[in-house]
């Protein structure tokens, strides 16, 4: 997933900055390896939930969702940051450079 979510979103914005398409693309992408996964394990005389019990419950696989929105949250504090430190670094730069 979070190889998507770097080659897909724009890693500088937040979760409410991307393009709804884009988020329910990549969470289309984890709900099939889910579904995937779950056929396996069916065909093998397991359900499901015995493969993935911690996903028992959830409407519309919505935790997928909010991982999304955590590696996004991290991603564009990141680049904020950095954007900050390269912000000083220009303004002292200009201070030194006027003196």
């Amino acid at each position: 997933m979070k190889k998507h979510v770097k080659d897909d979103l724009d890693q500088s914005k937040s979760f409410s900055g991307q393009r709804l398409a884009s988020v329910r693309a990549i969470q289309s992408l984890v709900f099939s390896f889910i579904t995937i996964c779950y056929s396996i394990t069916e065909t093998q005389g397991l359900k499901a939930t015995d493969k993935f019990p911690a996903l028992q419950g959830y409407a519309n696989c919505w935790p997928i969702v909010d991982l999304i929105r955590l590696e996004l949250k991290y991603t564009s504090g990141r680049a904020r940051l950095k954007e900050q430190k390269d912000d000083a670094k220009a303004g002292k730069l200009l201070t030194k450079s006027s003196q």
